[in-house]
């Protein structure tokens, strides 16, 4: 009996259109094709409408076309960056951009108070805010959507310190304690990240008063606040960082605070990162005592809140 012939296999492009030509003559070989053609169609098909309703970007980018137009969407399915931007997209209060991060930066200092004398002792406080923003639409210079303010009551004096972008339309502030507000400006395209900083730096004599009251909180007379009252912006990543040279700082708390001080409420709370190398390090550098919290997706209305006490520091 003769063996059945070797099924000849084609070889190249224009061996394998010669062989499906030839096999197509057979009907039965062609609608198995088409059929398998269909199918995987389909599969691909109904694939790419599940990513889409999951709200899965294939485009591992800030922006996504969309009838010409420039969309901006998120990395991935989830995460806090995500719900950022769905937030700063809501419908009904619309955001020019969202804050990616927003790192608050607190260095205190204490030393002798050369007006009062011994042993009075004056405490500088250098502030310095660093954002990233994410516009979520074309922002011009000449909206002024992006208003800076800087208040301590407890400060005998505030100095203003230039940021890194144009800043104007400051509306004075006493120098004691109110350093008022003034406007940030800056061209952003859609999609694009712009980077910022602002600061002030401040004068307190110490002792501060006892039983000071910050937004339903209450402070003693060693016990300050490091706080990023967050007016009208969305922040995926907020973090405040206090760190000193000079006095060892301990943390009490952190947490988010909303409403008036009578009737704040304190909700959030995180833990507190601390590192104290303050007279305890080998090298020719003094060492650094340092506190930080951090939290994500801080909504309008929003105020963050560090408190913290001191220790003076004895050099050894």
């Amino acid at each position: 009996m003769p063996a059945p012939p070797r099924t000849q296999f084609p070889e190249g492009l224009w061996g394998t259109i010669r062989w499906f030509l030839v096999q197509s003559r057979d009907k039965r070989f062609l609608v198995s094709a088409l059929s398998a053609i269909s199918a995987l169609a389909l599969l691909i098909l109904g694939t790419l409408f599940l990513l889409h309703k999951v709200g899965y970007s294939v485009k591992v980018s800030w922006l996504q076309y969309r009838d010409g137009e420039a969309q901006v969407v998120g990395l991935g399915t989830g995460g806090h960056l995500r719900d950022a931007i769905d937030l700063g997209r809501d419908k009904k209060k619309p955001q020019p951009n969202i804050i990616i991060s927003a790192t608050y930066f607190v260095r205190v200092e204490d030393g002798p108070d050369r007006e009062r004398g011994a042993p009075f002792i004056m405490r500088t406080l250098s502030e310095r805010v660093f954002y990233t923003l994410l516009a979520l639409r074309n922002i011009d210079p000449d909206e002024r959507i992006f208003n800076e303010a800087f208040q301590n009551p407890t400060a005998d004096e505030m100095h203003y310190w230039r940021g890194t972008d144009a800043e104007d339309n400051r509306l004075g502030g006493s120098g004691k304690g109110d350093f008022a507000n003034y406007d940030v400006r800056f061209k952003i395209p859609k999609g694009d990240v712009h980077s910022l900083t602002t600061g002030v730096d401040e004068v307190i004599r110490l002792p501060m008063a006892d039983k000071r009251q910050y937004r339903g909180t209450e402070l003693s007379s060693e016990e300050d606040v490091a706080s990023y009252p967050n007016k009208e912006d969305v922040i995926a990543d907020l973090t405040i960082i206090i760190e000193s040279s000079s006095i060892h700082l301990h943390a009490k708390d952190a947490f988010l605070s909303e409403g008036a001080d009578s009737s704040a409420v304190n909700s959030q709370r995180v833990s507190v990162a601390q590192n104290d190398t303050l007279g305890t390090s080998s090298s020719s550098l003094p060492g650094l005592s340092t506190i930080s919290a951090r939290w994500e997706n801080v909504k309008p209305g929003q105020n963050a809140i560090l408190r913290y006490g001191w220790q003076k520091h004895v050099p050894r």
